[in-house]
């Protein structure tokens, strides 16, 4: 028994050891590392380094190796300030050192004689150059994502256009290619967790709110060995947090007809209203005499919805002439001005076995010579607008989007070793559009999108130069496709069957 159990918790162990390796090949995480020396430039070893995220007061800590290496693994994107101490020593501080997403950054420290209430200082921010490693991607952060502007074009602001503010990324967010790669080959990570669509290559149908994200990099060549499974490049995204301070934001995106200018052969300006808006909120939690959650638990929310009404194209299409409905083709003639002649199939005769036919009195169908089909079908379609043989029909196909959507991140610190974050992202995405004819003629169709996302991310600091990263991630997404007319019986109202 004892032997099955010890066997049991090895099989266990394992697992939990592959599932964290995973989670870790795919972190969105940074690192700070570097070397600390003596004046003399001999390393030192056993030193306290100490990374303060300065949005949240949340500390990372690690100790430099007895070669005098550090690495302060798994931060959150932000700037920090990191302090490096040892007795003897001056304390060095860098007081504002900017963390980009998934990257490694080198802050080398030379360490002064003295004592350690005494302090050296740097207060620019450290340059961010990844000396370590030779991965060729770009950053976007949190201010450029704040700051630069996305089209809206039928759908809400779409969080991977930023990718085409890179060099070598050409196409569209479904069809990408990333310094020449072939399209649909990229992998799209959401706070390290894969959330590529397996239809598109992009991000899955529905996708978080700009508002969401806090910042985002493409790597687009010479991956380090985390990364995998792509043949194109890296789309890396990470999720906004809540800070120690109550931020919130009412965002509102406009777009309409009202406003635009009426095309040269157009005789109206053409329905198209589009409207993104919503709020956002994030700081620490805090339940009144319950809980404050300054230091430690911190939220982000974002609901927005967005809304699209397109009329019309105004372009024309070609029905049935009033004339043709009556029977009557005495008006229709060839390309050369000649009479199309129309012969009844039922004055065929075989004389030598061919086959002649004559031709219905002046070109006209006499109605009691419809079938009872075609007479039940003539009335649904609609009537020309003027009198010409092709293009009589102004076309009223329309599409309409109701969108909205909700994105809840949460972090927790347990403590300095032991923290955890969750991102939940849901939201209903239905789309209506009409063909060129009115129904029942129309294909219109209703395309409606359900959405849930989990992302769930656990950091413990085995050791100052060990740590286990559990990531887990749930996705479910629904597209359901019906037509509008799809549930009538159509054989049996036109007298098919």
């Amino acid at each position: 028994m004892n032997r099955r159990v010890r066997l049991i918790w090895l099989l266990f162990s394992a697992f939990v050891f592959l599932l964290a390796f995973s989670a870790f090949a795919q972190s969105n995480r940074g690192t700070i590392t570097g070397t600390v020396t003596d004046a003399s430039g001999a390393p030192v070893p056993d030193v306290d380094v100490s990374a303060v995220n300065l949005s949240t007061s949340v500390t990372y800590r690690a100790k430099s190796s007895s070669t005098g290496d550090y690495a302060v693994q798994q931060l959150p994107e932000g700037a920090y300030k990191v302090t490096i101490e040892k007795s003897g020593f001056k304390t060095f501080i860098a007081a504002n050192v900017n963390l980009s997403v998934a990257q490694t950054l080198t802050l080398n420290a030379a360490l002064q004689i003295g004592q350690v209430n005494q302090s050296v200082e740097v207060t620019s921010a450290a340059a961010a150059v990844q000396t370590n490693t030779s991965e060729i991607g770009t950053a976007v952060t949190t201010q450029m994502v704040m700051d630069l502007p996305l089209s809206i074009t039928g759908n809400m602001r779409n969080p991977e256009s930023f990718m085409f503010l890179t060099p070598g990324v050409t196409g569209t967010t479904s069809n990408t290619q990333i310094n020449g790669s072939q399209s649909r080959s990229k992998e799209v990570l959401v706070d390290g967790i894969g959330s590529t669509s397996p239809e598109s290559g992009g991000i899955l149908f529905s996708y978080p709110s700009v508002e969401a994200i806090s910042e985002f990099e493409l790597l687009g060549s010479d991956f380090n060995a985390e990364y995998g499974r792509t043949g194109g490049g890296f789309e890396i995204f990470t999720t906004r947090s809540g800070t120690n301070q109550f931020h919130g934001s009412l965002f509102e995106y406009l777009r309409n007809n009202v406003f635009d200018a009426r095309g040269f052969f157009s005789p109206i300006t053409p329905v198209n209203r589009q409207n993104e808006y919503g709020v956002a909120i994030g700081g620490p939690v805090w339940i009144p005499k319950l809980y404050k959650g300054a230091n430690r638990t911190f939220f982000h929310f974002v609901w927005s919805g967005f809304r699209y009404r397109q009329g019309a194209a105004n372009n024309l299409i070609s029905v049935p002439p009033l004339a043709f409905r009556k029977g009557d083709f005495s008006g229709l003639v060839n390309s050369k001005g000649q009479p199309v002649v129309i012969y009844d199939p039922q004055s065929t005769t075989f004389v030598n076995g061919a086959a002649t036919r004559q031709p219905f009195p002046n070109n006209q169908i006499p109605p009691n010579r419809f079938s009872a089909v075609s007479s039940k079908i003539l009335p649904y379609i609609p009537n020309p607008v003027n009198n010409n043989l092709l293009n009589n029909y102004l076309a009223v196909g329309a599409t309409k989007v109701d969108r909205d959507q909700v994105d809840i991140k949460i972090d927790h610190n347990f403590s300095d070793r032991n923290r955890i974050n969750g991102f939940f992202y849901t939201g209903t995405y239905p789309t209506t559009a009409a063909d060129q004819l009115p129904q029942p003629l129309s294909y219109a169709w209703v395309n409606q999108y359900n959405s849930y996302w989990l992302r769930i991310g656990h950091d413990f600091i085995l050791s100052p130069n060990k740590v286990n990263h559990l990531g887990l991630g749930f996705t479910r997404e629904g597209q359901y496709w019906h037509n509008q007319q799809s549930s009538q019986d159509w054989a049996t109202m036109l007298g098919l069957t």
